[in-house]
Parts: C-alpha cells; structure tokens; sequence
C-alpha cells in the first residue's frame, strides 16, 4: 500500500509525503505542558519564599534563586539534545522516564518537608 502523496505545482513532478494532523497530538502536547508546568513550579515556588527558606537554612537569598537560575539554564541547555533523543527515539519512554524522575523527586521533597 503507497503513502498518500502531494504533488508540488512548482513544475517539477516531485512528490512529498502528504502530512496529516491528527487530534492525538494535541493531548500529548497538553500532557508536556502539564509536565514542564510541574517542573517549573516546583522550582520557582522557592524563590516566592525565599526569605524563609534562606532564614530556614541559615543561607543567603542569593543562593535560593541561584537554585531556580541554575535549573532554567539547564533547562535551556539540554533542550535541543533532549529533544533529539526524542525524536530519534520512542518518545514515549522518555516522557515516562521524566514522569518517573518528577515524581521521585517531588515525593523526596515531601519527606524532607515531613521530617
């Protein structure tokens, strides 16, 4: 069975693969969404209330934000290789990854809150 085709009227007689937008991908983009709202959350709450949370530990303000900074220029450096190994590889074992990595970190932050 032949892919559906695109003839291009540019007067060449090439031939592209037709693309078809499927409703699918705008649930997994929500769900990345929700993904990087999760992360991002988690780290900026800190620099609300950074004044308790330098008071708590006996730091600097300066080095509660660096944790939010040090986080976001992170993030804006591993995003292109992320996103290679997405698209080279079943994207769905790295969101799952992810989801597993947020979650364990998110429950080692309830027991340290708890303690």
């Amino acid at each position: 069975m032949e892919p559906d085709l695109c003839v291009l009227n540019d007067g060449g007689a090439k031939a592209v693969p037709l693309i078809k937008v499927l409703k699918y991908r705008w649930v997994i983009l929500a769900i990345f969404d929700l993904i990087s709202i999760l992360n991002f959350m988690q780290l900026l709450q800190f620099s609300i209330i950074s004044n308790i949370v330098s008071k708590y530990y006996d730091v600097e303000d300066f080095y509660v934000d660096l944790t939010g900074l040090v986080f976001f220029i992170s993030y804006i450096l591993l995003f292109y290789p992320i996103g290679y190994l997405i698209e080279k590889y079943v994207s769905t074992r790295f969101y799952r990854v992810g989801d597993v990595l947020i979650y364990f970190l998110f429950l080692i932050m309830l027991v340290r809150v708890m303690i």
